[in-house]
């Protein structure tokens, strides 16, 4: 470690050796002294007496609420060291010269119960967790992927830049690949860089995320008066013998307000009522407004979930040979609290939509559907592909060609690139065969 940039991290690793020595040879005498995390912990940088004139310098902008981006680094991410954090141009005060960084390792169910658990870490301040870059707008950036050595701070788990003040625009880290598929642990190591850049210290309270201490439970930010400290209580580096870190949090951003408010969206292109050839090219585009965030759209064509989109911004949709008949659009939006929005129907014709509405279904044995005989007649009413009110039937969606059916492939927003295809009943059964529209990934 080198420069003004490792003095305050060559000072905590100081204190943990001692600590740890002093522990080792109290605990088999003592059956009930605390228990440390073994194995990598959370640190923090502390920033040069001229970075943290800086800081000081530099006026906290207001905003509605402060915004912490958890960064999963998609397609892997590098950092530039400067003066200055600046989350916003990936430049961070505490690395040396430039790192890169892969991508999140551990797949996209364990990523979102980390942004869910974070977003509960932080419900009772006016703090918004988001995974979508929110570009040039003022926010705190928590990089989340890659280890402690490609990061440069080998032993920790996480780190972050300190000093006695709110570091505008804050970078703070946190390494999935040295912790491990370890959620909880991720979760409040996620809490305590975050807040080590607004001030706070390392806290010798076993039930708050500042913490080194284990076996409490799952942790949340106390509001008490607590010893600072990592394997024993010492003074706080900012001044006093304790520090409360849920006051501290709430008096810098005030109280979380609960998210009731449901997103809206609407179907943009095509427009209601629109008319096609036959085999047409065209793209569902839609528009979405939140008051904090939508975290995914999900496309339905003719009743059935067709598309999800889970990266803003959400669509749109190109759609490639379009079969004849009458097919309906729907899209619902859900935001990061889970309230939903729902889009109007929008109905488009397609070639000679009129002989895609009612009549009844033919016999087959064309083999134009997989099968012969009088098939209409079942015990739901189905029509002779199984199609109820323009809803593709269950079962749907197999590889390849299944007998009395078409596939469908799926799709996850983002990084998916495959082709997506949406099967299209026709409405009416006097045509019992499946049409299909291909659709490409927004």
């Amino acid at each position: 470690m080198d420069g003004h940039t490792r003095s305050g991290l060559g000072f905590v690793q100081v204190a943990c050796v001692v600590a740890v020595a002093s522990f080792a040879a109290t605990a088999h005498a003592d059956e009930t002294a605390p228990r440390f995390r073994q194995g990598p912990v959370g640190r923090y940088v502390q920033l040069s007496p001229e970075q943290a004139a800086l800081v000081a310098a530099t006026p906290r902008q207001q905003t509605t609420t402060h915004t912490i981006f958890l960064n999963r680094c998609p397609g892997g991410l590098t950092l530039t060291q400067g003066v200055a954090d600046d989350s916003r141009a990936n430049v961070s005060s505490i690395v040396t010269g430039s790192i890169n960084l892969p991508p999140y390792p551990h797949g996209d169910a364990a990523w979102a119960e980390l942004v869910q658990g974070t977003r509960e870490m932080f419900a009772p301040f006016g703090v918004t967790i988001t995974d979508v870059d929110p570009g040039q707008a003022p926010h705190d950036e928590v990089v989340v992927c890659g280890s402690d050595v490609q990061a440069g701070f080998e032993g920790a788990a996480g780190v972050a830049p300190f000093t006695c003040a709110v570091i505008p625009n804050a970078i703070t880290y946190v390494f999935p690949e040295t912790i491990g598929n370890d959620a909880r642990f991720t979760i409040e190591t996620i809490a305590q860089e975050a807040a080590h850049a607004w001030g706070l210290d390392h806290e010798f309270k076993c039930e708050d995320p500042m913490t080194y201490l284990l076996d409490c439970g799952d942790k949340s930010f106390q509001d008490g008066q607590y010893p600072c400290g990592e394997y024993e209580a010492r003074a706080c580096n900012c001044g006093g013998n304790t520090q409360n870190a849920h006051e501290h949090i709430l008096g810098l951003f005030g109280a979380g307000t609960p998210d009731t408010q449901a997103p809206s969206v609407t179907i943009t292109s095509p427009s209601d009522g629109a008319a096609f050839d036959a085999g047409a090219d065209f793209q569902i585009a839609i528009d979405v407004a939140d008051d904090l965030e939508v975290s995914v759209a999900n496309l339905y064509v003719n009743g059935a979930l067709a598309s999800t989109d889970d990266t803003a911004p959400f669509g749109p949709w190109p759609v490639h040979d379009t079969p004849e008949g009458r097919h309906e659009f729907q899209v619902e939006v859900i935001d990061a609290a889970g309230n939903l929005g729902t889009s109007d129907v929008v109905t488009i014709e397609v070639g000679d939509a009129a002989q895609g509405d009612g009549g009844e279904g033919t016999d087959g044995g064309d083999g134009t559907d997989g099968g012969g005989g009088d098939e209409d007649e079942d015990d739901d009413g189905a029509g002779a592909d199984g199609i109820t009110g323009g809803a593709i039937p269950p079962g749907y969606g197999g590889r390849g060609e299944q007998a009395g059916g078409c596939a469908m492939g799926g799709r996850s927003g983002g990084a998916a690139g495959w082709l997506v295809v949406i099967v299209l009943g026709r409405i009416a059964a006097r045509r019992r065969r499946c049409q299909r529209l291909s659709v490409t990934p927004p």
